[in-house]
């Protein structure tokens, strides 16, 4: 889900178990299973159209459309690797016209011509962009090739140059317990100067950290103070209303409206598969009353479906096999 755009439907082009080009250090999925070096290799394993209709189909049979702000294409893994995308947000518009449709990528395939044409379809593009030089790009976000971090500014200008999609930058800020940082020294430097470049191009940029739990422990957050220090060292290059800040910015102020579920337990694991949550998280995404999620919860607890941790002083609720 992103923030910036509120209550989101979530549509997986890539789906478990996680397949992408990167293997970032604080990924809420956990680490890459399936590593991707080039398109071809996971072209006839990804789901089609028709498949993502019939998923859609189903959800939107369960959940009120009114509750939702946007559609985001995002998955487990990289969305972009599957082909079939821009057929796919074609599909999605004929059952959901209303709602602008969001692409979460890490950029590492805009270069491809079927992916850029791909993009042309979606309203918004989010790309993350995490480093501003090759060394603390290959140390926070691990490319499994040779991807080169400067290609990305020049591959976001170009989606710039050939669509009109509103583009954002999404920037995770954190900090490893080995000493690695992107939000200070050098690091920092050069990643307020290659995002202060790309002002020309970009439309918002979205400054997060590691608010869910990590995988990786030596992962960890910075404070909303450094966020906002962060922002403020992007005020020469871009207007205040142009940059977001995670926890000040949060557009998810209600919570999705359910007609129905067919199996409360089981949109509990789904949604835990994708990434860890509190049960703040639950409830409002899922529409349970909290006594009735607590009763779940512990049945899901005792058939060790699910582990329970804490993280930044709030319990934080697994899928067993993502914890």
């Amino acid at each position: 889900m992103s923030w910036r755009y509120g209550r989101s439907l979530g549509i997986d082009p890539v789906p478990p178990p996680k397949r992408c080009s990167f293997n970032c250090v604080y990924c809420q999925l956990g680490p890459t299973k399936i590593l991707i070096q080039s398109l071809d290799a996971v072209e006839n394993e990804l789901p089609d159209e028709e498949q993502i209709l019939n998923d859609l189909d189903e959800y939107l049979r369960q959940i009120s459309i009114e509750s939702l702000d946007v559609v985001t294409f995002s998955g487990s893994g990289e969305p972009t690797a599957n082909l079939r995308l821009g057929e796919m947000v074609r599909t999605v518009r004929k059952r959901l016209p209303n709602l602008p449709v969001v692409l979460l990528t890490n950029g590492s395939f805009l270069g491809n011509p079927q992916v850029m044409k791909n993009l042309r379809e979606l309203d918004i593009v989010t790309v993350k962009f995490d480093a501003g030089d090759d060394k603390t790009h290959r140390k926070i976000n691990r490319p499994c090739y040779a991807f080169q971090h400067s290609q990305l500014a020049r591959d976001i200008q170009n989606l710039r140059k050939t669509t009109r999609v509103t583009i954002a930058l999404e920037v995770m800020l954190l900090k490893l317990a080995s000493g690695i940082s992107n939000v200070s020294g050098s690091p920092r430097n050069s990643l307020v100067s290659e995002i202060s470049k790309l002002a020309p191009v970009v439309d918002l940029v979205q400054l997060y950290t590691p608010w869910r739990p990590p995988v990786e422990q030596e992962v960890q957050p910075i404070s909303t103070a450094q966020l906002k220090d962060f922002a403020s060292d992007l005020n020469d290059a871009f207007d205040s209303d142009r940059i977001w800040i995670y926890g000040i910015h949060d557009a998810r102020k209600q919570s999705a409206s359910w007609k129905s579920h067919q199996s409360l337990c089981d949109d509990i694991l789904i949604m835990l598969q994708r990434r860890p949550c509190r049960l703040k998280d639950l409830v409002q995404s899922l529409d349970i009353p909290i006594n009735s999620l607590l009763s779940l919860i512990s049945q899901l607890r005792q058939s060790n479906k699910i582990t329970a941790r804490q993280y930044q002083n709030e319990l934080y609720y697994f899928h067993q096999n993502s914890d």
